[in-house]
């Protein structure tokens, strides 16, 4: 069986990329593996899931700590301190590591890897959310919690000074088992005892909302205006375009357009900015106003407040990620709804499924278990793929136009949980406000 988790020769030059992913096509049938792509962020901290990353401890030079993994990404992380080439995906071959964004700089070569998809190619990531328990300002009860992201919207980047909400950052979260089937049993609390805060409770104003802008950095009363909802496994949620919301401490696997726009609208919960007014401002600076000039016009330009107080959000954007085929070898799941799709394939030990080839490519993550996968064709045999979750080297695949693959659960305990993301949908659901930019 093939293994790339053994040792990668060099990183291939510019202009020799197209021939080396050609031949790694040739070579797999279509299958490609994908190191894992690990990104710091400097507003939120983790459960030490992906990486060492629950503490201040774990911080990089930045002080950034490793919480997010992006799949198969062409995009490169946009934080307040640029690393070039973070989060951008480095595709395995014999001849060595190829970054993503490069091959699809050749024509051919994008084609071979996307097909007609590559501009409606997502960018996809797994959060490790959590960190220290703190008390939040607004807490009734005194109970600690364990801190979501911060709360923060999504509103496009600025055009002529002016942020674009139709171009805004439309994401999804889908929530993954974490029991006794799945390599990480006994790591996090039972999901009953963790929430997830998205969208603005309907009767809160938004006087309530501005003065709560106003407390950045200070308090966290901006979490107590938004709806809480308990972590529900096997379930997602789309966010729309300047919707407020907070993600909980649980490791997600969310989708979204492909970029990395955000303004914070909220510091980390129990958390206040210390450092005095010079600290302060170099944070609100950064990460809440991003170049608009005060939270007058943040308000006004970034938040979606129809959609962040709609009485019916969790109508319309959160389901249910039933079963939509079933079999001995176990059952396969849609996991992202809207303009997004994905799929959870949940093999039993010691079977296999057999995914036929489409128009669309897809990326795959193995979220629990080990296993193979190999494409399948007429007339041809190719050699099989090691696959184990959380591996550096093994854990991460893409799968390119019209390739039928095979993949096997190797293990004899534990179900072989692998999870996709297809290309976005050109469906639209998303509505931005009149006034906002076109």
């Amino acid at each position: 069986m093939l293994s790339m988790a053994s040792t990668i020769p060099k990183t291939v030059q510019e202009n020799d990329v197209a021939s080396v992913v050609r031949a790694a096509l040739e070579r797999s049938g279509g299958v490609l593996l994908a190191s894992r792509s690990m990104v710091c962020r400097e507003m939120y901290n983790g459960r030490n899931i992906l990486a060492p990353n629950a503490s201040s401890a774990n911080n990089d030079s930045r002080g950034y700590v490793p919480v997010e993994r992006w799949i198969m990404s062409k995009t490169s992380a946009e934080n307040p301190i640029v690393v070039e080439g973070e989060g951008v995906s480095l595709l395995l071959t014999d001849d060595g590591e190829v970054r993503l964004d490069l091959a699809c700089k050749d024509k051919a070569t994008d084609f071979a890897l996307f097909g007609p998809y590559s501009k409606h190619w997502p960018l996809t990531k797994v959060l490790d959310i959590g960190g220290v328990a703190y008390l939040p300002s607004f807490s009734k009860k005194g109970q600690e919690e364990v801190p979501p992201i911060p709360a923060h919207v999504h509103p496009g980047y600025q055009k002529n000074g002016v942020c674009c909400m139709a171009d805004g950052k439309l994401e999804a979260y889908f929530f993954p088992p974490i029991d006794d089937s799945t390599i990480y049993a006994g790591k996090l609390p039972d999901p009953d005892k963790v929430i997830t805060r998205l969208g603005l409770r309907p009767e809160i104003t938004k006087e309530q909302v501005r003065g709560a802008l106003d407390k950045f950095g200070e308090d966290d009363s901006l979490y107590g205006l938004m709806n809480v909802y308990p972590i529900e496994p096997n379930t997602s949620w789309t966010i729309q375009p300047g919707t407020i919301h907070a993600p909980g401490p649980w490791p997600t696997f969310e989708i979204q357009r492909a970029q990395d726009d955000a303004h914070i609208l909220a510091w980390k919960l129990g958390q206040p900015v210390l450092g005095g007014s010079k600290m302060l401002s170099k944070i609100w600076s950064s990460n809440f106003a991003k170049g608009l000039a005060d939270a007058d016009t943040v308000m006004e330009q970034t938040i979606h407040y129809q959609a962040s107080r709609d009485p019916k959000f969790k109508e319309k954007w959160f389901r249910d990620c039933d079963a939509v085929e079933k079999g001995d070898w176990g059952c396969r799941r849609r996991i992202f709804h809207h303009e997004f799709n994905g799929e959870g394939f949940e093999i039993l030990p010691g079977k296999s499924y057999e995914r036929p080839g489409a128009e669309e490519p897809y990326a795959a993550l193995v979220w629990s278990g080990s296993g193979t996968v190999y494409a399948v064709e007429k007339d041809k045999e190719f050699e099989a793929i090691d696959l184990q979750a959380l591996s550096t080297n093994n854990s991460e695949f893409l799968v390119t136009p019209m390739t039928t693959i095979r993949m096997t659960n190797t293990s004899t305990s534990h179900v072989l949980l692998i999870y996709t993301v297809l290309p976005i949908s050109t469906q639209t659901y998303f509505v931005a406000p009149k006034d906002w930019v076109d």
